[in-house]
């Protein structure tokens, strides 16, 4: 008999024998005991009383349109290897969908090993960033708001977690920065020697960007995995200080939003610059992704759509969608789709990624009255994405 629940205390060294065998970890030791947090997050599906899989459901607040949406975040999905391709993992996956929207979750992310596998459960590819490699440092023009560029001391940290919530309010797929997050955040930079810097004009605080060192073929590497530029003279102020500072590095890696591409505040577009894809998304409940989203005050639009969600049935049907003044107003409809698509492509169209044009163009939506495509376009493309947080 198959079960699906939350661990118990005494099940913590099955549970961390099982990650070991997944991850090909240590052995762990036998007094080994999962905190009550964790207990709270990890699933198992169990046959006859035997853990078989398991998978964390981490609690997140994720910011789309502008609005703080709660998201389940899945992490540490396994199956002991010996219990492979019978399902487990599978059925594991399908339950916790339903788990999810009892939990209240209205959309869920994860950072999968195969987008192949998750997409036969919903989850669609959906968020992607952009990487830069430069190599040659006179290619970084010396901007003067360079000057606007400090080292964070320890009661700036309020400056910067204010900088950040302006800024990933601004991105569909930033994740909502709580006390305990930054405490771990600021944490994790003090260990591994990041150094971090705020981006200041007339008192106030426009941006904010890390450096962590390491070593390359050619020299020293200056790692910029979070840059914050909330208007382009903090990235102008940015990219000036990377042009002088740290002084004997051989490059410079620096992560940022893939669109608009940082191309135009250099010399020359000559750097290797990649578009990631990163992680996967699924619509839990949708009415209440939709209705908990933020969208542009100035909208007036409305759309009928009808969606499949073969994991998630109580997502399928036909729905009347109508935005104005921020807000979404979603219920069961009765009449003729604008639209029909699945819910993967719609998670695409949700979170920013794709447009209902590129949906059509691809064969993954099926477009019955040309008024969506302006529909559409108004309430799900006021905002670029970023995605900056992993899990």
């Amino acid at each position: 008999m198959l079960e699906y629940r939350r661990l118990k205390k005494n099940e913590s060294y099955s549970y961390h024998l099982l990650m070991s065998d997944a991850y090909k970890g240590k052995k762990p030791s036998p007094d080994a005991i999962l905190s009550a947090g964790a207990l709270k997050s990890i699933r198992g599906l169990f046959d006859n009383g035997v853990l078989k899989s398991a998978l964390t459901i981490r609690d997140f607040r994720m910011y789309i349109g502008g609005a703080i949406v709660p998201m389940g975040g899945i992490a540490g999905v396994g199956t002991f290897s010996n219990a492979r391709r019978a399902g487990y993992a599978a059925g594991l996956l399908r339950r916790c969908i339903d788990d999810m929207n009892n939990l209240g979750y209205a959309v869920s992310m994860l950072f999968p090993f195969s987008y192949r596998y998750y997409r036969k459960f919903g989850w669609e590819l959906a968020g992607q960033s952009a990487s830069y490699s430069i190599v040659n440092r006179q290619n970084l023009p010396r901007h003067p708001e360079a000057a606007l560029v400090r080292a964070m001391r320890a009661r700036d940290k309020g400056r910067l977690t204010s900088c950040y919530d302006g800024f990933a309010r601004a991105y569909t797929g930033m994740l909502h920065r709580d006390a305990p997050a930054w405490k771990q955040k600021f944490r994790r930079w003090e260990k591994t020697g990041t150094r971090v810097y705020l981006i200041e004009e007339r008192g106030r605080t426009i941006g904010y960007f890390t450096c962590q060192m390491s070593a390359g073929p050619a020299g020293r590497i200056a790692n910029v995995d979070e840059f914050v530029a909330r208007n382009t003279r903090a990235v102008r102020a940015g990219i000036g200080f990377l042009a002088r500072e740290p002084r004997g590095i051989a490059e410079v890696r620096l992560r940022a939003p893939a669109r608009p591409l940082l191309w135009e505040f250099l010399h020359e577009p000559y750097c290797a610059t990649s578009v990631l894809p990163l992680c996967q998304f699924r619509i839990v409940h949708f009415a209440r992704a939709l209705m908990l989203r933020g969208y542009d005050a100035g909208v007036r639009a409305s759309t009928v759509v009808r969606l499949t969600d073969e994991t998630a049935p109580w997502n399928a049907g036909t729905w009347a969608i109508s935005v104005s003044r921020g807000r979404a107003a979603v219920r069961r409809a009765a009449k003729a789709p604008d639209v029909v698509m699945d819910q993967r492509p719609f998670v695409q169209l949700y979170m920013g990624y794709l447009s209902l044009r590129d949906l059509q163009a691809s064969g993954r939506a099926t477009v019955k009255n040309p008024a969506a495509f302006k529909a559409c376009d108004a309430m799900f493309g006021g905002q670029q994405q970023y995605i900056l947080d992993h899990f």
